[in-house]
């Protein structure tokens, strides 16, 4: 994590880091095991989710996950370092 994504605050890392490892992985890589875990979170903790699924019909579930995914990628994407100046 902290080489791929140095940039991912301490604490989120951890809780990631720490999820990763307490699940049984099956034909996952460590890579996408990360990915995994990684969306899930920011999809709970950081965006309207979790109150939008309280308020939304069971048939709109998919679209909201959508919605709630493009946010948590933006997010993950912003934790890599940036590229060496050559």
């Amino acid at each position: 994590m902290a080489k791929h994504h140095p940039h991912c605050p301490p604490d989120i890392r951890d809780h990631i880091v720490k999820e990763v490892c307490n699940r049984g992985w099956v034909r996952t890589t460590l890579g996408q095991a990360v990915g995994i875990v990684s969306q899930n979170h920011i999809r709970h903790r950081s965006t309207n989710y979790e109150r939008a699924l309280s308020n939304t019909h069971h048939s709109y579930y998919a679209e909201l996950r959508k919605k709630t995914n493009r946010k948590a990628t933006e997010i993950i994407k912003s934790w890599p370092a940036k590229k060496s100046q050559e």
